[in-house]
Parts: C-alpha cells; sequence; structure tokens
C-alpha cells in the first residue's frame, strides 16, 4: 500500500506524472497478488487523475472499471464515488444525457444517507452544480454553507476541491462569501502541500468582474 499512498500524494500535490507511475505500479502489484480492494483504489486514483486531466475517454473507462469492481467485491462507497465522478467527466465533455443518468444513481445512493464519505463531495458537487444550473445559485450556495463543516471536517483536499468546483458557480448568490472561501481553501490547502488546488481556489478568487461577480 505504501507505492499507492505515495501516488495519491503526488495526485494532491498536482505532480500527475509521477502521481501516474506510482498508482499504476501499485495496480500491477496489487493484480499480481489478486488483492482486489487494493485493486479498486488504485483504479479510482487512477480515473480521479484522468478527470482532473481532462482525459474524458479514459477517466470514463476506468470509472465503469471501478463501479463494476466495487459492486462485485461490496464496496458502496467507492462505488457511489466512481459514479460522480464519472457524470462529472461527462458532464465537462458536454455528454448531458449520460452524464445525467449517472448523477441520478449516485444521488439516489446518497438519499438516505447523512454521513460524509470519501467520494460524496463529488455527488455533492454534481447536485450544486445541476441547482446552478437550474438558476438556483442561491439555494445552492446555502446547501454548500451548511455542507462545507462537514466535508472539512472528513478531508481537507475533497473540502478544498468542492470549494474550487462550485463555489465559483455560486458566486452570484454572496461575492463576497465565494471570495473568501476560494482564498481560504487556497490557502489551507497550500499549507498541506495540495499545490493543484489551492491554485483552482486561488485562480477563482482572482477572476472578478469590476461589478465583483466571479465570471467562471
Amino acid at each position: 500500500g505504501f507505492t499507492l499512498n505515495l501516488g495519491v500524494i503526488h495526485l494532491k500535490r498536482g505532480d500527475m506524472d509521477r502521481a501516474r507511475e506510482l498508482i499504476g505500479e501499485s495496480l500491477a502489484q496489487f493484480a499480481a497478488v489478486k488483492n482486489s480492494e487494493r485493486q479498486l483504489f488504485a483504479l479510482l486514483n487512477l480515473a480521479h487523475l484522468d478527470r482532473e486531466q481532462g482525459a474524458v475517454d479514459g477517466a470514463a473507462a476506468l470509472y465503469d472499471a471501478v463501479i463494476s469492481l466495487a459492486q462485485r467485491i461490496g464496496q458502496d462507497d467507492v462505488e457511489i464515488g466512481a459514479m460522480a465522478g464519472a457524470a462529472l467527466v461527462l458532464r465537462a465533455a458536454g455528454r448531458t444525457a449520460e452524464a445525467a443518468d449517472r448523477a441520478a444513481a449516485a444521488s439516489a445512493r446518497c438519499a438516505a444517507r447523512d454521513d460524509w464519505f470519501q467520494g460524496r463531495e463529488l455527488v455533492e458537487a454534481l447536485e450544486l452544480l445541476a441547482w446552478c444550473d437550474a438558476g438556483r445559485a442561491a439555494d445552492a450556495l446555502d446547501r454548500y454553507e451548511r455542507s462545507m463543516p462537514q466535508a472539512e471536517a472528513a478531508d481537507l483536499y475533497g473540502a478544498a476541491w468542492l470549494a474550487a468546483e462550485v463555489v465559483p458557480h455560486v458566486a452570484s448568490a454572496d461575492a463576497s462569501f465565494a471570495q473568501m472561501t476560494l482564498w481560504r481553501y487556497a490557502r489551507l490547502a497550500g499549507d498541506h502541500g495540495y499545490t493543484a488546488v489551492a491554485a483552482r481556489c486561488a485562480d477563482a478568487a482572482r477572476r472578478r468582474t469590476p461589478g465583483g461577480t466571479s465570471v467562471a
């Protein structure tokens, strides 16, 4: 597991080439010893890596592999997170019908849960972005504010990623809160070495019009 953990650290720091090398190496090791659970986590992180780099087809295929393996070995949280990850990739690629199907499946699985598991931030992002698309930025902002402490308590990296993904889209409802939140996560993520997501938050905080609203 050391190689996989090191690969994930590099992923969070934004060193994608080294992350891919280490996670790929760990996947081969786990496959050789037929450790399905560890293979699952390696595949999931490779899918996240492809998603972060905009490799739509690769990420979608990896998420499908994760979903299939997670179902087989009973890893519900991972399955839900992979559904949401696939939906985010498809959404970004403009494949809206496919994205909506995956998003609906992930949301349905979370409907009766109030815990914050790893991958929940992906589901939350999908739902909040859908509200923004529907002109409900104020509602999305209110829900984001309520979920933010739970997300941060569970995983700072996931909370910072959620801020970078969602907060620019709710800035029309409260520009000051959006900018303050983005700068806060840029600082916190940077302090923990999460370089790429810190830069995303800082860049979003800087992208302001003279009128004070986000242009993201």
